[in-house]
């Protein structure tokens, strides 16, 4: 998606700074910030589980959704409401 490496991303003046230094995409629709409260692996996975600590929602903007290979628009209100 980008040759961008991770470090170099997180430098981008995008990024606002949540609970415990943790990086929040400015602009997003949502987040979820949390401490993780357990760790296992599964497989060849590391399952992180995470207590929510703080949730932001925006009151404005739609929502994006990846199906079918292809990224879809989804209103926040039904327009035929």
């Amino acid at each position: 998606m980008t040759s961008l490496s991770m470090e170099e991303r997180l430098k981008l003046p995008v990024w606002d700074q949540g609970e415990s230094d943790v990086p929040v995409l400015r602009g997003a629709l949502g987040s979820l910030q949390g401490k993780i409260v357990e760790a296992k692996e599964v497989g060849s996975h590391s399952v992180m589980f995470v207590e929510t600590t703080q949730i932001r929602v925006r009151a404005d903007g739609d929502s994006l959704i990846y199906f079918d290979r292809d990224f879809h628009r989804v209103p926040r209100a039904w327009k035929g409401q």
